[in-house]
């Protein structure tokens, strides 16, 4: 985590509730309901893992996501780790596919990755430190096939003032 540039603020007791906030609270819970419901053919979404999505056209292949950590600090990286495999099981190197990251304006961005020989491949996905607060999305594609799992972005805490006398 990087540390920002520090803010003097005066705290004040009242908590003070922003249509901000509350759209952001929203999204949050609402995120993994709508994603647990919107994978295709038996794809199943927990909290950090996408998948098995497949079999894959032409190829046949199947695939799974994870990442890792889930929340961050904008500004901070995450790894989404995907395993490919075959109708037998069988890892399966040297799949090309491409993963994107969207959800906060402005960024998008995308990368191919390639499966090592175990059939598994570590993409890094880094957020922008100009991110607001809220979540992005990671989505892999693979030939036909595509997952995705939200990433929450959060703002790095206020730095503590020292107390004593």
């Amino acid at each position: 985590m990087s540390k920002g540039a520090s803010n003097q603020r005066t705290m004040t007791m009242k908590p003070k509730i922003t249509w901000q906030k509350v759209l952001l609270l929203l999204a949050l819970v609402m995120s993994p309901l709508l994603l647990a419901n919107c994978g295709a053919g038996g794809e199943l979404v927990s909290s950090n893992h996408a998948g098995p999505a497949g079999p894959t056209a032409p190829s046949g292949w199947y695939f799974d996501m994870t990442v890792t950590p889930q929340t961050i600090v904008f500004g901070g990286s995450t790894v989404a780790t995907i395993r490919v495999w075959d109708s037998q099981g069988n890892a399966v190197s040297g799949a090309v596919g491409q993963i994107s990251m969207t959800g906060l304006p402005p960024q998008v961005s995308s990368v191919a990755f390639v499966t090592g020989e175990n059939g598994i491949v570590y993409v890094p996905a880094q957020v922008a430190k100009t991110t607001v607060p809220g979540t992005v999305f990671l989505i892999a594609n693979l030939e036909d096939s595509t997952l995705n799992l939200p990433v929450t972005v959060i703002a790095p805490s206020p730095p503590t003032q020292p107390t004593g006398p």
